[in-house]
């Protein structure tokens, strides 16, 4: 843990929303990671020259949200480049398994101390975060990631306008076919 957690937490919330729905459904956080040092770009493509690349993937961001996965269009640039032009590569990509890199670890560990205190515990064991797992995600503007799910718990913490939609448990179960079928 950095000392600057301590003093300031880096993630934030209304405390009755991070106990009464973390994690499962949305809810606005406020974060100080804006401008930290290793979100910037560059640290980013750094990373990604770092990484193994199984543990990086981009595509093209210009597709719509249904688009099938397995016909994606590629990007035809190196993961450094893509983020090193991210402005204008007219794509997405996700850097997976972050926390493998020590200073990212402990970017990790630092913002869920932060959620696990307002949410009246000492440490990440004591709150549940055993599997601390960290992505970044860069995009070009105007890009799509095709619809997904995710099986992990998520923070977006977004650096620029940016619209996305995260949909709950519970929309995602009552508009599924078998629920659908199933109320018949």
């Amino acid at each position: 843990m950095n000392a600057a957690t301590e003093i300031a937490p880096v993630i934030s919330a209304d405390n009755t929303a991070l106990r009464r729905d973390f994690p499962l459904k949305p809810f606005a956080i406020h974060h100080k990671l804006a401008g930290h040092p290793l979100l910037s770009l560059q640290r980013i493509a750094q990373l990604a020259a770092e990484l193994p690349r199984d543990l990086i993937e981009y595509n093209s961001g210009k597709v719509a949200i249904s688009q099938d996965p397995d016909a994606i269009p590629s990007v035809d640039l190196d993961p450094v480049e893509v983020v090193k032009r991210i402005e204008t590569a007219g794509a997405w990509m996700v850097l997976k398994r972050v926390e493998n890199s020590p200073a990212y670890r402990e970017l990790l560990e630092d913002a869920l101390l932060s959620v696990a205190r307002a949410r009246g515990f000492n440490s990440l064991l004591d709150a549940g975060f055993e599997q601390v797992e960290g992505f970044v995600f860069v995009s070009s503007p105007n890009s799509t990631t095709p619809f997904h799910l995710d099986s992990e718990d998520n923070f977006f913490v977004i650096s620029t306008a940016r619209s996305f939609s995260p949909f709950s448990t519970t929309t995602i179960a009552a508009s599924s076919p078998t629920t659908r079928s199933s109320a018949r």
